[in-house]
């Protein structure tokens, strides 16, 4: 076969088709376009149609379960992006018409599919409601309502992954799970009321944030700010499946709060199915306990309350115990670290090992008691700590200090059970020597109660009469002492003016500052009456000091004081009231080799001390005796 050469009307026949294709394909393009920029300019009209809207508040309703009512058309913008602006939304429970609407916002904008809203269909991912307003339960104890219901996606969907999970609660298969695409619904200057004879009260204020979750099988996040109680409050959780979460199964999750008052944080796994699981990271500041109990309202009484509290620890248990294996407890900058156990229940209780390498006394106590401060005989005591949970702790503490003391080597033992909390001191070395003891607190009846003891070996004198606020009359010298009171009140300060018990004391070889007894008996021999501190100065050597005595409500009754210094003895008597802090002794010097029982002549001097305990004076009692 051979070619034939092309002629030249062939030629001017293909230009001509060319041309033709040419021209179709421009008028093809151009009517193409036009009909893009009809469709588009359309647009707006189409989605804007009743039918539009009706089916923007069928698919809102789809998701959240809830009858959605739209108060007037959408308006429809085309750039940017292509969305639906909606006035007037509201979210109402099936059935429930004559209450106000769960949910409701003044502005709604969605971003829509462009193709779907020409064929008069709705399909959007990104959701944000301006000015919300979300409306819980009448009553402060409930929760408010379901916002996942029974009809809607995300809870049908929550049903379907249950049957999943029951599979294998701790590994579910989450390629098993529906896939439905989700979205982010964003909101901004929201507020959380609750419904109190029929008027709004504000829980949450000022409420913005978000929550991101492009399919039900994939992670989610929300992140929310907002003023709660005076507070601004921000929280962030994340999780690697919500779906598995909703439903009760086994997943991972970050969870933040910040706020003034207090900081807390959580990752690790969770799972609420069964009995629960918790296995991650745990913690949580509180710069002032008392700001964040009444932040809070947690019920607990603030009068005694420490100023900080921090806590790290790893975390695992369930629902019902929890163990914090790796515990790191601070108080008022006292690091603690062991092992706790919480339980919950009724009664949650709290149990486990401390060590400390300092400790403050005052602030641990407080935590549970008002140990330093005033409190009100008959006061409310259900706000208690020890009313909320049982205690059962091991403490050790290398350094105790308690108003500027400082004991060492402390191993105690701290329970409470109902509002009965004893501080138990079974080895401790302070001021010299040893120390065991005791501090209980009975809350369980109507006036509550208080019991200290102490038992103190080999003390240094002057070092425990600073501690214990009686520096001028404790002997500088090694010795013994001991004490039981009980009295009613929930601190030291109320339970002394109330107390009864008893005190003994025995010290050896020493000095005893503020008394001349030479300047004693020279103007108790001259009548009248002079203030003590006319005699304060110099230094009295003796050799052993003894002191019994009995406290009867408040009222120390001394039944035997003795002071031996050389040749001379001096004894005391009388009554030493708590409250109004008044004295009332009377008092004998006397040689020690003449006076006895069956001797009582051959004093030197009788005198009587009056007054307050900061300003006491001196009288003579009874006319001095020349020595025989």
């Amino acid at each position: 076969m051979t070619d034939r050469p092309i002629a030249a009307n062939d030629w001017k026949q293909s230009g001509v088709t060319t041309t033709v294709l040419i021209r179709r394909a421009l008028f093809a393009l151009v009517a193409l376009l036009s009909l893009g920029a009809l469709s588009l300019a359309a647009l707006p009209w189409v989605a804007s149609t009743q039918l539009v809207r009706n089916r923007i508040a069928i698919e809102l309703s789809a998701w959240s379960g809830f009858r959605v009512a739209i108060a007037s058309t959408p308006q429809i913008e085309v750039f940017p992006t292509f969305k639906a602006v909606l006035a007037g939304v509201t979210l109402y429970q099936w059935g429930d018409w004559d209450n106000p609407a769960v949910i409701e916002a003044e502005r709604v904008e969605i971003d829509l599919s462009a193709l779907d809203a020409l064929n008069g269909n709705v399909s959007f991912s990104d959701v944000k409601l301006i000015n919300p307003v979300v409306r819980l339960g009448s009553n402060p104890g409930e929760p408010g309502p379901e916002f996942f219901t029974s009809s809607g996606r995300i809870s049908q969907a929550v049903d379907a992954v249950r049957d999943l999970i029951a599979e294998n609660p701790d590994k579910p298969d989450f390629s098993r799970f529906p896939a439905t695409p989700f979205g982010t619904v964003e909101f901004s200057n929201g507020r959380v009321v609750r419904m109190v004879d029929g008027q709004q009260q504000d829980v949450v204020t000022r409420l913005s944030g978000n929550a991101a979750w492009p399919a039900l099988n994939a992670s989610g996040s929300v992140s929310l700010r907002g003023t709660w109680r005076g507070e601004d409050v921000a929280v962030d959780l994340s999780s690697a499946s919500p779906l598995a979460f909703f439903a009760g199964g086994a997943t991972s999750i970050s969870a933040k709060l910040n706020s003034e008052p207090l900081t807390a944080s959580y990752e690790g796994e969770f799972r609420s199915a069964g009995a629960g699981r918790l296995n991650g990271a745990l913690s949580f500041a509180i710069p002032s306990v008392r700001r964040a109990i009444s932040w809070t309202d947690a019920g607990i009484s603030t009068g005694s309350a420490i100023g900080s509290i921090q806590l790290q620890s790893k975390v695992a248990g369930e629902r019902e115990t929890i163990d914090l294996p790796e515990a790191v407890l601070t108080l008022d900058g006292s690091v603690g670290k062991g092992t706790l156990h919480l339980k919950s229940g009724a009664r949650p209780s709290i149990s486990g090992q401390l060590a400390f390498d300092t400790l403050d006394i005052q602030s641990f106590v407080s935590l549970f008691t008002p140990l330093m401060s005033y409190d009100r005989v008959g006061s409310d005591l259900s706000e208690g700590l020890i009313h909320k949970a049982d205690f059962d702790l091991q403490l050790a503490a290398k350094k105790t200090t308690l108003d500027g003391s400082e004991v060492d080597n402390v191993k105690g033992h701290m329970t409470a059970q109902k509002g009965r909390t004893i501080f138990d001191v079974s080895q401790a070395d302070g001021f010299g020597g040893t120390l065991v003891g005791a501090f209980t607190i009975d809350q369980t009846g109507d006036t509550p109660k208080t019991e200290i003891r102490m038992d103190a070996k080999g003390i240094d004198g002057e070092a425990f009469g600073a501690a214990t606020g009686f520096p001028t009359i404790t002997p500088k010298a090694k010795g013994d002492v001991s004490f039981a009171l009980s009295g009613i009140g929930q601190s030291l300060d109320t339970m002394l003016n109330y107390a009864d018990g008893n005190l003994s004391a025995h010290f050896g070889k020493g000095e005893l500052d503020g008394i001349d007894l030479t300047a004693l008996v020279s103007k108790t021999a001259g009548g009248g009456f002079f203030p003590l501190s006319d005699i304060a100065s110099g230094t009295l050597a003796i050799d052993a000091a003894d002191l019994d005595a009995t406290i009867v409500h408040g009222v120390g009754r001394i039944q035997k004081a003795e002071i031996r210094a050389g040749p001379r003895i001096i004894f005391l008597s009388g009554i030493l009231p708590y409250a109004g802090r008044g004295v009332a002794l009377s008092g004998t010097i006397a040689s020690r080799d003449k006076v006895s029982i069956f001797n009582p002549n051959g004093r030197e001097a009788s005198f009587f001390v009056g007054g307050s305990w900061d300003a006491p004076f001196v009288s003579a009692a009874l006319p001095p005796q020349t020595l025989q």
